[in-house]
């Protein structure tokens, strides 16, 4: 890196080659400011200062409402599913006391035909 510097430095000189004109800068803010218009930014400023929060808000306040309706919505579903699967264990359950019933009266299926029409 230094061969390369100095070999720079030896060409060119030391001197910086990159300079402002006089006084560049000391009419520079008024230049710029007179090229704006005034009224038209202060009401562009304005209305982005109102519209930021309202509609960080309004993004919120759609977010909690989407997930509150997603998690109810969830939940009706396992609800159903769960009242369906606990009424199937049930009918199981009824079906395994009447394979015990029927074995222990010795009952066949004639019997238990007989049985039904007599109600």
């Amino acid at each position: 890196m230094n061969e390369q510097e100095n070999i720079i430095r030896n060409k060119f000189g030391q001197e910086n080659h990159f300079r402002v004109p006089e006084g560049y800068f000391d009419n520079l803010k008024t230049k710029i400011m007179d090229k704006l218009p005034e009224d038209n930014i202060t009401v562009q400023r304005r209305t982005v200062r109102l519209w930021k929060p309202l509609a960080a808000c309004a993004a919120c306040a759609v977010g909690v409402i989407m997930s509150v309706a997603i998690y109810f919505t969830n939940n009706d579903q396992q609800a159903v599913e769960a009242t369906a699967e606990n009424h199937t264990e049930q009918l199981s359950e009824h079906d395994k006391y009447i394979d015990t019933v029927a074995d222990y009266a010795m009952m066949d299926n004639a019997d238990i035909i007989a049985c039904l029409n007599e109600e």
